[in-house]
């Protein structure tokens, strides 16, 4: 195989004794090339600089800048069409408009969008919508973001003062090594994409630009780019070895021969006439010395090289055994060699694991899967640092949450110790990265050729963790239950009971369902679960949550989970029924009382509104949007804002006395609101 040379060849050619004669002819073939490269040299010095410019052809440069420029206005250009598809998306304008309701779908389809829209860029680091009506701003995964996350990158105040001037490219000046490029549309949104600097360059100087000469790009006289940042645009009126190139506000200066290499070039060349030749006597002389040693530098170097092939071999090994795994094409001289490398190593047994990061749900959601691929990493060394002293390990990549390890053990019959050593690795991942992991673990096998099979049935047992829960080994005594008959009487008692509000008599009947499910097939539960969740939902007409405890159920991965979302939607909230007892007339009487009392205290919401009627946060504003047909913030923002027509009508407060007299936190939010409602500004209305 492609894989380097094999380990025979390579044993076979160490074992090879390397003769003195050969030494010999290579350090004399070493001199003659020195001698050569200095002879060479010397030729080159007396070529003057000026005659060295004309040898290089200018037009061939102009044309590599002219690409280079060609490719920075072709990004703006997609950067520009990028932003009219973000900007036209419906979730995305969900999210970002002052209008729009946030969710976590809208978040979820929002994330889709973004990344089938940006995934082509090379280098981008981060995006921001900024919305300059209200100035919130938005990150890349569209989560609201305080300003000091775009602060990482650039000030707020410079994104609007190169918008402001027209200026569309400019570096970072908190992380020089990024690049800010402004797009912005004709509703008031402007998207800052932050680039890697370091990919732009390899991307667009990708022909013979960088590698010949010293190029930077200066953008409206401002630098952007370059592999040199010491050639400045000031610089090019005093030398005659740069090429300028100007297009579309963008400026290329192309040094052939560095300044820098002017200076030291003389004085080396004069000289090296001189150490060649002392470099000559000293090779000459030391042949015979160094002939001996030579011969061990070389096996040496045979050995490091071996151990490189191994690696190497090693890693190839490792491919093959991935793509078994997921059950792809492996090539009969690819099994060939599978065979070969387990029979070099004289294992007794072979034992395979599959280990899968719990609470993965969460992660995505906390934005933490940024930094799953270290935790998988991390959690790699762990286990192999705990395993390796059993035999030789071999770590495989199965998806984005799993990892499989293959160890192929020195003994026969460690299955105990090895299971005490993964169960020590476990609390080791859990005191040093503060997760958890699934194990699933079978029984040991003998031939290479059965792991892809061990490793279907390892996916298998690891569904199973609904059953045992976070941070447990599953192995092949883990009795899978056959599905059995649904438990229908059960489910219409539940029903029966929470439709009567008896929450003493419903807990236990529901611990009591949760018991059959987990005695029944993974597949039959997840059914089970939701069929109970649609009955209850139904049982009460005025359940409106059924959406969302439906994608909680689909979130979850336990079922001690699953059960703990049904206490919060079919157990917890009926204590909120039995307290919301108030009748239309008393809750409209309350509210009005209530409002009238304490409009006027800043801290006052929904939450303290919620405790003086001594009902759920979640019910109280269900039925105050029920009774008054408008939300309880915008019916007290039209309620302040009404007091605040009368303090400015028949008294002479100030603005800000105003503001505080009936509620608002600031006079500038008093201001937004005040105009919102009545479409003027206070200062306006008291003319009036």
């Amino acid at each position: 195989m492609k894989g380097g040379i094999s380990l025979k060849i390579m044993e076979k050619i160490k074992n090879e004794k390397k003769s003195n004669s050969l030494v010999f002819l290579f350090i004399v073939a070493i001199c003659i090339v020195a001698l050569l490269i200095s002879i060479t040299s010397l030729v080159l010095y007396y070529i003057s600089m000026n005659n060295m410019v004309d040898i290089l052809s200018a037009e061939s440069i102009e044309n590599s800048q002219n690409n280079v420029v060609t490719k920075i206005v072709d990004l703006e250009r997609d950067l520009n069409k990028t932003t009219f598809q973000l900007l036209n998306s419906k979730f995305i304008h969900d999210i970002t408009s002052e209008e729009g309701e946030y969710s976590i779908a809208s978040h979820q389809n929002a994330q889709m969008d973004v990344k089938s829209l940006t995934s082509s860029y090379i280098g981008l680091r981060a995006m921001f919508i900024i919305n300059t009506r209200n100035m919130n701003v938005f990150n890349d995964s569209l989560h609201n973001n305080s300003e000091m996350h775009l602060n990482y990158h650039t000030t707020i105040e410079k994104v609007f003062e190169n918008h402001n001037s027209g200026k569309k490219l400019y570096i970072s000046e908190i992380s020089p090594s990024a690049l800010i490029v402004l797009c912005h549309d004709f509703r008031g949104f402007i998207v800052v994409y932050v680039f890697e600097q370091n990919a732009l360059v390899d991307s667009f100087f990708n022909e013979n630009l960088l590698d010949d000469y010293d190029t930077a790009v200066y953008y409206k006289n401002d630098f952007i780019l370059s592999d040199n940042p010491t050639l400045f645009l000031s610089n090019t009126a005093r030398d005659n070895h740069i090429f300028k190139y100007e297009k579309d506000n963008y400026d290329l200066v192309t040094e052939i021969i560095p300044k820098s290499l002017d200076r030291f070039y003389s004085p080396f060349l004069k000289q090296i006439a001189l150490f060649t030749f002392i470099i000559l006597l000293i090779s000459i002389a030391a042949i015979v010395f160094f002939a001996n040693y030579m011969s061990k530098k070389t096996e040496k170097h045979l050995s490091a090289l071996m151990a490189h092939s191994r690696q190497h071999h090693y890693m190839a090994i490792k491919s093959i055994l991935q793509r078994s795994i997921r059950n792809q094409y492996i090539a009969n001289n690819e099994q060939a060699v599978l065979s070969e490398y387990f029979n070099k190593i004289e294992y007794k047994e072979l034992f395979c694991f599959q280990f899968r990061l719990d609470n993965i749900n969460s992660l995505l959601l906390s934005n933490s899967y940024k930094n799953i691929s270290g935790y998988m990493q991390n959690i790699m060394l762990i286990l192999e640092d705990s395993l390796s002293n059993f035999g030789n390990c071999i770590m495989i990549d199965i998806d984005f949450d799993s990892v499989g390890l293959i160890l192929a053990a020195k003994e026969i019959s460690m299955d105990s110790e090895i299971l005490e050593n993964i169960k020590n690795a476990r609390d080791e991942i859990l005191n040093m990265l503060d997760l958890t992991v699934t194990v699933a673990a079978t029984d040991s096998i003998i031939s290479p050729m059965d792991i892809t099979t061990t490793f279907m049935h390892l996916n298998s047992l690891i569904k199973y963790r609904f059953f045992t829960g976070y941070n447990s080994t599953i192995t092949d005594s883990f009795e899978i239950n056959q599905s059995n008959e649904f438990p229908a009487k059960l489910q219409n008692q539940i029903s029966a009971l929470y439709v009567a509000h008896n929450t003493e008599e419903l807990t236990p009947a529901l611990k009591k369902f949760f018991d059959e499910v987990s005695k029944t097939s993974y597949e039959d539960a997840k059914k089970w679960v939701l069929d109970l969740a649609m009955t209850l939902s139904k049982a009460l007409s005025s359940f409106n949550d059924l959406s969302d405890i439906i994608f909680e159920l689909s979130q979850a991965d336990t079922l001690e989970s699953q059960y703990n979302i049904f206490v919060k939607y079919f157990v917890d909230t009926l204590d909120v029924h039995k307290n919301s007892a108030l009748s239309n007339d008393a809750f409209v009487e309350q509210t009005n009382k209530i409002i009238e009392k304490e409009y006027s205290n800043l801290d006052f919401n929904l939450t303290s509104y919620a405790e003086l009627l001594d009902i759920s946060v979640a019910y109280a504003g269900k039925k105050f949007k029920k009774e008054f047909n408008t939300s309880f913030n915008a019916y007290l923002a039209e309620f302040r804002v009404k007091k605040a027509l009368n303090l400015l009508s028949d008294s002479n407060y100030k603005i800000a006395e105003i503001a505080e007299q009936c509620g608002f936190g600031s006079t500038a939010y008093f201001i937004k609101t005040f105009k919102k409602i009545t479409s003027m500004t206070p200062t306006d209305y008291r003319k009036l």
